[in-house]
């Protein structure tokens, strides 16, 4: 079982839509290694959607920088930061 963690920030990687942020303490856990790899394909960077003022944007707005998301989701103050794949690392989880 495997994760995507953000090294930064020490949180971890999980798919969302809508007006959710797509990094959570616990993020989406997946069976093989090359699922997680294959959550960002060949991308050089995975971007990171908060919410504008949300704890979570409080809280990692000191290692991260958010901008403005212009794109359909404005009107729920969405922001994004673009961080590249060496932020990032696949963390395998112990099963007991």
């Amino acid at each position: 079982m495997y994760r995507l963690k953000h090294i930064p920030t020490g949180l971890f990687y999980k798919p969302v839509g809508g007006t959710q942020s797509n990094l959570s303490k616990l993020g989406k856990v997946y069976s093989r290694e090359a699922n997680a790899k294959a959550s960002y394909g060949s991308a050089k960077s995975i971007r990171i959607y908060v919410k504008e003022g949300s704890k979570l944007h409080i809280d990692i707005c000191e290692k991260l920088k958010f901008e403005k998301s212009y794109n359909y989701n404005n009107w729920n103050k969405n922001m994004f930061c673009d961080t590249p794949i060496s932020d990032w690392t696949i963390e395998k989880l112990k099963i007991e």
